[in-house]
């Protein structure tokens, strides 16, 4: 089973600056890659068990000032961006090509 783990997308308000949203992102990077090494290690491990761990890069999707209709919240434009990166995330995946095998689409 594939756990999908998403980075915040970009901010430019005085309460939450980009670098704060790195350092977060990072963070969650760093936090998703321990847990894979500690389930490698030791298996029946717990929390995330059974799960290959993906972060999906949403930052670097959703940067450019027309993918905001403010300075938090995605356009039109940004929402589109994040639905591709899902969609990229989610048709790359193992289960993925399983699914569409077992089910083939009809013509």
């Amino acid at each position: 089973m594939k756990l999908l783990v998403a980075k915040l997308i970009h901010s430019n308000t005085q309460h939450l600056s980009n670098d704060d949203i790195n350092r977060y992102n990072e963070g969650v990077e760093q936090a998703m890659k321990a847990k894979m090494a500690a389930q490698k290690a030791e298996p029946m491990s717990g929390v995330c068990e059974g799960f290959d761990i993906e972060v999906v890069d949403l930052f670097s999707a959703v940067s450019e000032p027309a993918d905001f209709h403010d300075h938090v919240h995605p356009s039109n434009r940004g929402e589109e961006k994040m639905a591709l990166g899902w969609f990229t995330s989610l048709t790359h995946s193992d289960w993925f090509k399983v699914l569409l095998k077992d089910h083939p689409q009809k013509s």
